[in-house]
């Protein structure tokens, strides 16, 4: 009971002396906003929505049609995300965050070129009446390196993401709004 009158309390210390306009009242806070902002958009489009929305109709596209298959695959991925992401959560602090931003956005997008090639080659030979099974199952492997680049950076990154950069040597003032 007294943490939550506690919490109450700096709730409402915070709303009596900041507001929003302290988000861009000077260029570090604008910076930080402008980061903010950019890593929920891109963490948006980074494709993790259509493996969590669409999975059901990509491995049916590429024959996986049995729906205890997909049951099982899906909770194979899941469990797999699970690891991973506790396993990249332990290390995220032994990287530099631009680091891991940039190798997990650069595996996703060769993941995701050598995802659409196979797909394509799925498609295009069960069009014509004899599907290429290896195109498949290799767009299945490609699923699981997809969440492995994902987790391995905008999984964890997102979470842990401090508002700080360098500015002419010194370290900028962080943004208060507490």
């Amino acid at each position: 009971m007294a943490d939550i009158v506690q919490a109450i309390h700096l709730d409402r210390q915070i709303h009596s002396t900041t507001s929003y306009k302290t988000l861009i009242s000077n260029q570090a806070n604008r910076y930080r906003t402008m980061i903010i902002i950019a890593i929920g958009f891109f963490s948006q489009w980074s494709g993790n929505g259509l493996i969590s929305y669409y999975l059901s109709l990509i491995l049916t596209s590429i024959g996986y049609t049995d729906s205890q298959d997909q049951l099982m695959i899906n909770g194979i991925l899941q469990a797999y995300n699970l690891v991973l992401g506790i396993a990249f959560a332990f290390i995220v602090n032994k990287f530099r965050r631009r680091t891991l931003w940039l190798f997990s956005t650069s595996g996703i997008f060769v993941t995701f070129i050598a995802w659409t090639v196979c797909e394509a080659l799925y498609e295009t030979s069960n069009d014509a009446g004899s599907p290429n099974v290896a195109a498949g199952k290799a767009v299945l492997g490609l699923i699981f390196i997809y969440n492995f680049f994902f987790n391995s950076g905008w999984l964890t990154l997102q979470v842990v993401c401090e508002c700080w950069y360098q500015r002419r040597g010194r370290l900028a003032d962080s943004i208060r709004l507490y």
